[in-house]
């Protein structure tokens, strides 16, 4: 944030001012963002990047005074095809699906497109689908706890399990409840 400040003492910026606000957001200094976002929107009114800031900004720091008019201004930027209105700065004011299809695409927008499938293999054709499972938390931990139902419930008809266990394993009774679930379990610890 200082080499911003000391850049902007120096010659006022449009470009810095929004890195600055953007750093303070990282930082979760919401006042401090929203007004450095402000700021930017006076020097260029009506754009995203400000608005997109300042309703982030103000969601985070619970402040709900201009709630109607960051979820209208918002819709309409997005309507409007803003692409700097981001997924996390809509959330918190609109639910609207075609919105946050919107907001999707402007964070999708720069990856790159492969048209080439991925896959070019033969289709499958054997009589269950391979499911593997890969994870450090095949031990009494609460990840094992919360998907222990989640492995006993796979149709055991349709899919053949696998566990691969690169954590420190243990000899719980927890573990051993979700080996009964799989057809293989393979612990590769250390290899």
């Amino acid at each position: 944030v200082r080499f911003y400040d000391r850049m902007l003492a120096l010659e006022p910026n449009p470009a810095a001012m929004v890195h600055r606000a953007t750093v303070l957001l990282k930082l979760k200094r919401y006042s401090q963002a929203a007004a450095g976002f402000q700021q930017y929107d006076q020097i260029a009114p009506g754009n995203g990047q400000s608005l997109n800031g300042m309703a982030f900004a103000a969601a985070h720091s619970c402040d709900w005074s201009r709630w109607e008019d960051f979820r209208s201004r918002i819709a309409a930027a997005l309507a409007a095809g803003d692409t700097a209105i981001q997924p996390a700065s809509l959330m918190p004011y609109s639910n609207d699906p075609a919105l946050m299809l919107a907001a999707a695409k402007n964070v999708t927008a720069d990856l790159p497109r492969d048209q080439k499938p991925l896959w070019r293999g033969t289709p499958f054709s054997g009589e269950k689908i391979k499911l593997a499972y890969c994870s450090a938390d095949f031990f009494a931990h609460p990840t094992l706890w919360v998907m222990a139902e989640i492995f006993e419930r796979h149709d055991r008809e349709r899919f053949e399990l696998f566990a691969i266990d690169f954590g420190p394993g243990d000899h719980s009774d927890i573990l051993a409840r979700v080996k009964k679930s799989f057809d293989h379990f393979h612990s590769v610890a250390g290899r």
